[in-house]
């Protein structure tokens, strides 16, 4: 059994620090001071959850702990993703979640002993390994595409530039210079 103990802040920090996740190729980066801003917002609302843990004590403070740990480093991995803009830094964000979602579920588990206990382990380390390979999964679909789509682009300027051939003087010129910007090559 999950304690959520965390602040509504918490919840509202990583929930729109999240959002750039599901649309990475098409999320805007943020500028330093907005990434200095948000990485000081997590560590006021780290101190706020870590200190809203001490209302607990044994295991229930351990699993507060670590829910805050896992929203502290979760968020700062998603802000860094956005202020890097690439597709590594949030491919690097989600693998933090996922290993972060794991260490929470590992300490549930301590309160439970036996069979039970190598259940719920093996249980977090699936649903650890589920996300993993799903992040990976989608590492694969995003890398195809941007092949498919550079040699898409690739074979459209072969075909202008062939055009720009059949002109000459300076409107060959500027067709091949304005087929270069278009493509960006």
């Amino acid at each position: 059994m999950r304690i959520l103990t965390l602040t509504v802040s918490s919840l509202l920090t990583l929930l729109i620090a999240s959002s750039g996740l599901t649309n990475s190729a098409s999320a805007e980066t943020i500028s330093e001071m907005e990434y200095d801003t948000g990485m000081n917002q997590i560590d006021v609302t780290y101190n706020a959850d870590k200190a809203s843990c001490e209302d607990f004590s044994g295991n229930k403070k351990d699993i507060c702990l670590e829910q805050a740990k896992t929203i502290k480093s979760t968020s700062q991995s998603v802000l860094e993703a956005r202020y890097k803009g690439t597709n590594t830094a949030y491919l690097a964000a989600a693998r933090e979640k996922a290993n972060g979602n794991y260490n929470v579920s590992e300490q549930v588990c301590d309160d439970y002993a036996g069979d039970t206990k190598a259940l719920c382990l093996a249980k977090a380390k699936a649903e650890r390994d589920s996300a993993l390979a799903d992040i990976e999964a989608n590492r694969k679909v995003y890398e195809a595409r941007k092949e498919a789509t550079d040699k898409k682009v690739e074979a459209d300027y072969t075909v202008a530039l062939k055009k720009c051939d059949m002109l000459s003087g300076n409107a060959r010129d500027t067709c091949e210079n304005n087929a270069k910007k278009l493509y960006k090559q």
